[in-house]
């Protein structure tokens, strides 16, 4: 006997075999393979790809910007980060291919995924829940199924300044707009179909930009920047706050209004069911009285042949 999951005899069926020619041979296990089996690990692993190149695109994007970005110094073109390294030279000719490649492709992913979900959309085929980038559709509103693009579109943003701006409280700067701009479009559009998960994206936006404001803070202490790191601190401060307001606000009166549509429909609807009780005692009314009159003006046409009958018998 077979101890495999997949054979049909297994330790577990302790019913008498019938003799068999060929029980010395060995068993053959294992299911046959079908295109809907091929489909299934597919669509699996490209939905394992999609997930995990959406995990490491700011990583990947940062990278490739280090590895391309080239400044003027020494009287020949070097890499930004490695100042010893001349740009497209030597080592550098032959890995800037690989740099360029993972640059372009961590980059153009966000394009590439909204392409699909928009050519998919238009079909009329797009299953928010059970697709191929269900990772970046999963939890949306069928008009927002776009919505998780926009924070990849926003990593290749925050890694290319990462890279070339050298002031550290511009970039710390930008970076913070750029995640309050993402809670102001939670805000606005409110994307989620769950109110709970709306509020966690705008809680999370809060709570970064206070965490860039605390650090700006600690940083202005120093003597270099301190200035312009004290007036970016200010502003950011004073976008947080007016955000925060902003968000809260917005959020209430949504949930206010999606509440009052909902009562009204739930009134609406307990207005209709007695009309319908109403409309049926009538039609059930309506059909007894019409039977009534069918039978009661179907006697006297009875009647008369028997009449006649009787009539006729006595002439």
């Amino acid at each position: 006997r077979c101890c495999c999951c997949c054979c049909s005899q297994t330790l577990e069926d302790d019913s008498p075999q019938p003799a068999d020619p060929d029980a010395d041979a060995e068993p053959r296990c294992g299911r046959p393979v079908t295109r809907e089996t091929l489909r299934a690990v597919g669509f699996r692993f490209v939905t394992a790809l999609v997930t995990a190149i959406a995990f490491a695109q700011l990583v990947f994007v940062i990278r490739g910007v280090e590895g391309a970005a080239c400044v003027d110094s020494l009287g020949s073109s070097r890499l930004l980060i490695e100042r010893s390294t001349k740009c497209y030279v030597g080592e550098h000719a032959r890995s800037a291919v690989l740099v360029w490649a993972v640059l372009l492709g961590f980059s153009g992913f966000p394009l590439g995924a909204l392409a699909w979900e928009v050519l998919w959309a238009r079909a009329g085929s797009l299953d928010l829940a059970s697709n191929a980038f269900v990772y970046l559709t999963r939890g949306l509103k069928p008009r927002t199924f776009w919505f998780r693009t926009l924070p990849l579109f926003v990593n290749v943003a925050i890694a290319i300044q990462t890279v070339l701006l050298r002031s550290v409280a511009m970039r710390v700067l930008l970076a913070s707009v750029s995640v309050l701009l993402q809670g102001v479009v939670v805000a606005v559009l409110w994307p989620f179909k769950s109110n709970w998960q709306n509020w966690i994206q705008i809680s999370i936006a809060c709570a970064q930009a206070v965490q860039v404001v605390i650090l700006l803070s600690l940083d202005s202490s120093s003597p270099r920047d301190s200035d312009s790191t004290i007036a970016i601190r200010n502003a950011l401060a004073v976008l947080v706050a007016a955000f925060a307001a902003a968000a809260v606000l917005l959020g209430f009166v949504r949930v206010r209004r999606e509440r009052k549509a909902a009562a009204k429909s739930l009134s609406q609807t307990g207005d209709d069911e007695p009309r319908t009780a109403v409309s049926s005692t009538d039609a059930e009314s309506i059909t007894v009285v019409s039977s009534v009159s069918i039978s009661g003006s179907s006697e006297p046409e009875s009647a008369g042949p028997a009449v006649e009958s009787e009539s006729d018998q006595s002439e």
